[in-house]
């Protein structure tokens, strides 16, 4: 039996973290055995004129700010010119 995982949140949500509260963009979700999901999320905000790595937090952890503000890649993989947030 195949098993269908749901995510709270889609590839592109703007989220908050509500503890601290800042938004970043979801770029990444991965599902566990457990049932856990967790969410790579990266801010907007550059520092020293670079991109922050993605941070990972529970599901529980965020709340939607706006839904897909960023489009998702059509071809998967590696892209040679990543979108600008």
């Amino acid at each position: 039996m195949p098993l269908t995982v749901t995510f709270k949140f889609n590839l592109g949500d703007e989220v908050v973290d509500t503890i601290p509260v800042y938004p970043v963009i979801v770029v990444s979700r991965t599902d566990y055995l457990t049932g856990c999901c967790h969410y790579g999320v990266q801010s907007r905000t550059l520092k020293d004129g670079k991109r922050m790595d993605p941070e990972w937090f529970d599901g529980s952890q965020l709340e939607v700010v706006a839904e897909g503000t960023l489009a998702r890649g059509k071809n998967g993989g590696p892209s040679p010119n990543p979108p600008s947030m």
